[in-house]
C-alpha cells in the first residue's frame, strides 16, 4: 500500500518536472532566437509608413501642409522605430561608435569608406535591383543637356536660385538633400520645407521633369545624384553607375546619361563613390565632361581618399565638399545635434554644407530647426551661393 501510494507521489513529481523543462526549453530558444534576430541588422534603418499609409494619415487630420504638420502626425500615431547601427564591428574597430552616437562627427576624416558608402545608400539593395528593373536603357541615349551656344554665363550660374543676401557677411548654410526622386512623397514633403534649399536628384528615379519643376517653382537649386562605384562592391549604386572598370567611353557615356536626366541642374554630387572618387582616370573623365558643360562638382566625401575637389581645381571646376553629414544616425535627436554642429562649424569658418535625406525624422528635424536659424545669426543659402564666394576668395 505504502509503496503504491509512494509511486504515484513520484511519477506526479516526474510529470511536473518534465512540464517545468518544456516550459524553459521554449523561453531559452525564444531568446537565443530574439538575439539572433538582433544580431542580423548591418544596415541603419528607420521604419517608415507606406506611401499610400502617410498619405491617409495626412489627409484625415486635414493637414494642407504636410511638412508643418509632420511632427503632429507622428505624435498621433503609434510607430515602430527599428534602429540599428550598421557595421557595428567597423565602428568599433575605428573607434566610432561612442562619436556616431553623440552626434559629433564632424569630418570625413572620421569616417571609413565602407560605412560612409551604406549611408549614402538610402535604400536596401532590393529596392535598387527594383529600380534598375523599371528603368532599363534604351539603346539610343537622350542627348545631353548642354550650356546654350554663345551664353555668357555657365550653367551652374543661369541655374542657379536668386539669392537676396549675397553681400551679407552672415556665416551662410546650404543644405543638401541626397536620393531625392526615389521616394515621391518624402520628396515632396523635403520640397515643402522653407528654403533654399538644395536637391540632388537621383539620376535613375522616374517622372523627374515634375519632380523637379516643383523643387524649382519652391525656390530651391536641384544637383544631379550621380551613381558611382563604392569599394563594397556588395552595395548596389543603381544603374549606369560610373565603374573604374569600365572604359573611358562607357565612363562618358554613362555620365552623360546621368546628366541628361536630371534637368537644370547647377551640377552634381557623387551617390556612393568611394572607389570611384578616388581613382584619377575616372574623375578626369567627370571634371572634363563638368567643365564642358559648365557645372559644379560637389564631393559628398565618402571616401578619405577622393581626390574630387583636387581635381575639380586642376580642372578649373567650380567646387565645393560636404561638411557634415546630418542623419547618418535617423532619431530627431542626433539630426538636431547634427544640426547644432552644423551652425557651430559655420560660425567657425563662415559657411557650412551639410547632406541629409528625404526621411520623416530628417524632414522633422529640418522643419523646426530652419524658421529659427535666422536667430542664431546664419543665413540659408543655396550651394551655389557658398561656390560663388570660394571662387572669389581663392582669386583675392
Amino acid at each position: 500500500m505504502r509503496l503504491s501510494i509512494v509511486l504515484k507521489y513520484l511519477s506526479i513529481t516526474a510529470f511536473f518536472i518534465a512540464i517545468i523543462s518544456l516550459i524553459g526549453f521554449k523561453l531559452f530558444f525564444q531568446k537565443g532566437a530574439g538575439l539572433d534576430n538582433a544580431n542580423r541588422g548591418v544596415v541603419a534603418q528607420l521604419q517608415l509608413p507606406a506611401e499610400n499609409e502617410l498619405g491617409k494619415e495626412l489627409s484625415s487630420n486635414n493637414i494642407s501642409n504636410p511638412t508643418q504638420k509632420l511632427a503632429r502626425t507622428t505624435a498621433n500615431r503609434s510607430e515602430t522605430r527599428s534602429l540599428t547601427i550598421g557595421h557595428k564591428i567597423k565602428e568599433k574597430a575605428y573607434g566610432l561608435r561612442e562619436k556616431i552616437i553623440q552626434g559629433i562627427v564632424e569630418t570625413p576624416e572620421e569616417f571609413p569608406s565602407e560605412i560612409l558608402d551604406s549611408l549614402s545608400h538610402e535604400s536596401d539593395l532590393k529596392v535598387s535591383s527594383l529600380v534598375t528593373k523599371k528603368n532599363e536603357v534604351s539603346s539610343s541615349d537622350p542627348k545631353v543637356v548642354e550650356e546654350e551656344k554663345g551664353g555668357s554665363q555657365p550653367a551652374w550660374i543661369t541655374n542657379a536660385t536668386s539669392f537676396r543676401f549675397t553681400e551679407s557677411r552672415l556665416p551662410k548654410i546650404a543644405i543638401i538633400i541626397d536620393d531625392a526622386g526615389l521616394n515621391k512623397t518624402m520628396t515632396k514633403y523635403a520640397i515643402n520645407l522653407p528654403g533654399p534649399l538644395t536637391i540632388s536628384f537621383m539620376s535613375y528615379a522616374s517622372k523627374l521633369q515634375r519632380q523637379v519643376n516643383l523643387a524649382k517653382k519652391a525656390g530651391h537649386e536641384v544637383l544631379a545624384h550621380i551613381p558611382m562605384e563604392p569599394f563594397n562592391s556588395s552595395l548596389n549604386p543603381g544603374p549606369r553607375f560610373l565603374s573604374t572598370r569600365h572604359s573611358d567611353e562607357q565612363i562618358l557615356k554613362n555620365f552623360r546619361w546621368s546628366l541628361s536626366k536630371v534637368p537644370g541642374i547647377v551640377g552634381v554630387n557623387n551617390h556612393m563613390g568611394s572607389r570611384f572618387t578616388s581613382d584619377q582616370r575616372g574623375m578626369k573623365i567627370v571634371m572634363s565632361e563638368l567643365k564642358r558643360q559648365g557645372l559644379l562638382f560637389l564631393d559628398s566625401r565618402t571616401s578619405i581618399d577622393t581626390i574630387g575637389v583636387k581635381l575639380a581645381k586642376k580642372f578649373g571646376v567650380p567646387h565645393a565638399a560636404r561638411n557634415i553629414f546630418l542623419d547618418h544616425d535617423p532619431s530627431i535627436k542626433a539630426i538636431k545635434r547634427q544640426l547644432a554642429a552644423l551652425t557651430k562649424f559655420a560660425t567657425k569658418t563662415g559657411y557650412g554644407i551639410a547632406l541629409g535625406h528625404p526621411r520623416k525624422t530628417t524632414i522633422e528635424a529640418l522643419s523646426q530647426w530652419l524658421p529659427v536659424l535666422p536667430e542664431q545669426g546664419v543665413l540659408l543659402a543655396p550651394l551655389t551661393e557658398i561656390v560663388l564666394n570660394h571662387q572669389n576668395q581663392e582669386k583675392r
